[in-house]
């Protein structure tokens, strides 16, 4: 009797943690995102938009208002008129309506993999309740702007 108490619980105890691991498997999402590698096929809007952040270091958004699904524009800008010789990649998830955006640098193999900005285009189904950045697994800051301009031509 006290085999099958023990096999019972074990069990259980097996099928509880399985749903728990399923659960949050079920909530951490990839994010589908595309890198913009030629600038002008955003709006005119958003390419100054970018021109007038190329000055600064830094993480910026532009949030499209009242968008649905959610649209936003992400600029990274590593540069300060240097070149870095890194390149740069981008990774995002949603994880628990927190978007979790990662971007690791490693050094440039040669002047073809030099990357030091990334600009990318985001839809999500739904608006994050927050939005999170690392960069080189360190959290950064970043500026979220907010517009009604349209973020493609």
């Amino acid at each position: 009797m006290k085999k099958l108490l023990i096999a019972i619980i074990s069990i259980v105890c097996f099928l509880g943690i399985s749903i728990v691991i399923c659960l949050h498997v079920y909530r951490c999402e990839t994010v589908d995102f595309q890198t913009i590698k030629d600038e002008h096929q955003l709006n005119s809007e958003m390419i100054k938009w970018i021109s007038d952040k190329n000055s600064d270091k830094g993480i910026y958004i532009y949030s499209l208002e009242n968008a649905n699904p959610y649209e936003m524009l992400f600029y990274y800008n590593k540069n300060l008129g240097k070149n870095n010789y890194v390149t740069s990649t981008l990774e995002a998830k949603n994880v628990g309506g927190v978007l979790k955006i990662k971007i690791n640098e490693q050094p440039a193999t040669n002047d073809n993999f030099v990357n030091d900005k990334i600009i990318a285009y985001f839809i999500i189904k739904e608006k994050p309740k927050n939005i999170e950045i690392y960069v080189n697994d360190k959290k950064e800051d970043y500026v979220l702007e907010k517009g009604i301009n349209k973020i493609f031509k």
